[in-house]
Parts: C-alpha cells; structure tokens; sequence
C-alpha cells in the first residue's frame, strides 16, 4: 500500500513538472531548444515562469537574459495588466513639386484609451499597414503589464508591452517604470529587450540597448525600433527590468511599481528628447504632440515587512 501511495506521489509531482511547461517541446534526453537555439531543462524553465516570463517569451528569449535568469528563485507577487485601443488619424498632403500626395504625420492627430480585456481579445492578430486611401484612421492594440517580482531579498520591477496590432510609425518610443521615494533602482540590473513576434520563428534583430534615464523616482529607456528580420510579423514585444532596494532603515509595508510607455507618432528619425520617469513619463514640451500618452499600469503590493 505504501508503494502505490509513493508511485502516486511521484507521478502527481512529475506530471505537475510537465504540465507546467507542456507546450514546450522537449528532446528524448529531457532538453528544451528554444528559436534562438538557447537550451533549457525543466527547472530551468520553472524558474523563468517564477519569474514571470510568459512561455512566448521563454520561446523566443535570448542567450544573455536566460543566463542572467535561469538559476533565480522567484515569485510573482503583484501583476497588473491594461488593454489599450489607440485610434490615429493622418491626413494626406501634396507635394507642391511633384504632386504626389503623401502622408504628413506632423497634422496626425491620436487617440489612446483603455478598454478591458474581453474586448482586447476579441481583437484577432493581424498586420496593420497603412493603405493609399485618402484621410485613413488607423487602429492599434496593445497590452501593458507592470509586475513586481520576489527574487531573494530584494524585489525586480519588470514592465512588458506588447503590441498586438502593430503601429503605423516604428521608430522610437519609451518604456519606463516609476516607484516611490523609500527605494532606489539598482543600475547594474536594468536591461531591455524589444523584438518582433513571429508564429513559427523568432526575430534575431533585437534592440537591447536605448538611452536610458536614472533617476530617484524612477527608470526608463528611449529605445529604436529594430528592423524585423522577416515580414508579416505577428507582433512586438518590449520588455524591462531593473531590481530594487530599500532607501531607508524603517520597514517598508507597501510597494508600488508605475508602468509607462510613450509611443513615437512620427516617422522622423529625430525624435530622441530628455524624459523623466516616475508615476508618468513626461517629455519635453516642444516633444509632446509626438508621443502618444496612455495611463499608467501600476502593481502594488501590501502586507509586507521589508
């Protein structure tokens, strides 16, 4: 009687090893490769998923933040997702040289708000490309999730968007977390990842390095879109983080992680400007008709004695 109990134990623990990471495939000898030839075994992967890494993200991730991440115990102990729907309007215009009318993204005019998550998903993935018709309005989706992570004895703040139709400019936008005063971002563990998505495939162009800014109520990054590898892309996925640590010497009860993004409504090149980050992402005056503004995503988490 003892056995069988142990034999059901064991296979309660191996198929809940298994389930957990199921729609990954593994090879006979227990390895998991993933679109960029990065290899992984199960625990390995457990720990990613502890750490908040959905499996399309674990698919597609890059050799250096899996092995910045693969050996981490973690826990997601807030998560906080917002759906948004931006409508922009771009009217045409005449070349006065050559008659040729053309899109002046200068007069575009946007118009970003939430909405919940069954209208989001209703939404099928598709490429969003700017058609010849006169006056169009064109439509983007996108998702943005702000999380706080328990890793060890400090905490990650991690802030992940992704576009789920795709925008009509892609040059440069900017990500960013804000957090209150009684922490302090620690430098040496920021990083951020943007790449487009695929079906089948995994997009090797990505941008892993921007112009960051550092501040004491918050950290963001002013990021180039990369040039995807392929076409027909499915999506885009942007993706930081950065640790924390305690600013003063009285316990810490509550904890709140602000998450930002401002998307680049041009298509000039020259839209690099000073920001700051902290409950919002304010840029320069002369700048802010350029970016598109959505409301903050914000996890917080309570209850604690840090």
């Amino acid at each position: 009687m003892k056995k069988r109990y142990l034999l059901k134990i064991v296979t309660i623990i191996i198929f809940s090893v298994i389930n957990n990471v199921s729609a990954l495939q593994f090879s006979a000898d227990d390895i998991y490769t993933n679109n960029n030839g990065v290899e992984m075994t199960h625990i390995q992967i457990t720990n990613l998923k502890n750490l908040g890494y959905k499996e399309d993200e674990i698919r597609d991730m890059f050799q250096d933040e899996f092995d910045e991440n693969k050996n981490l115990e973690g826990k997601v102990v807030s998560s906080v997702t917002k759906y948004y729907k931006t409508e922009t309007y771009i009217p045409t215009a005449q070349d006065t040289t050559t008659s040729i009318n053309y899109f002046n993204s200068d007069l575009s005019i946007s118009n970003s708000y939430e909405i919940t998550k069954e209208e989001y998903e209703d939404i099928d993935n598709q490429v969003m490309t700017l058609g010849l018709e006169e006056n169009p309005v064109n439509t983007e989706y996108k998702e943005m999730t702000a999380s706080i992570i328990k890793v060890n004895n400090r905490y990650r703040y991690v802030n992940t968007v992704r576009w789920k139709k795709l925008p009509t400019w892609q040059q440069r936008d900017i990500i960013g977390i804000g957090f209150d005063n009684k922490v302090y971002g620690i430098s040496s563990t920021k990083r951020l990842t943007a790449y487009f998505t695929y079906d089948n495939t995994s997009d090797s162009n990505a941008t892993t390095t921007g112009t960051w800014e550092l501040s004491p109520t918050g950290y963001g990054v002013s990021f180039k879109w990369p040039n995807p590898s392929f076409g027909a892309a499915r999506g885009f996925l942007v993706r930081m983080y950065f640790e924390v640590e305690k600013n003063t010497t009285d316990p810490i009860n509550v904890l709140n992680a602000y998450g930002n993004y401002r998307h680049g409504k041009s298509w000039d090149n020259n839209l690099i400007c000073s920001f700051s980050v902290s409950y919002i992402i304010g840029v320069g005056a002369n700048f802010e008709d350029k970016y598109d503004n959505i409301s903050t995503s914000q996890a917080t988490l309570t209850g604690i004695q840090w």
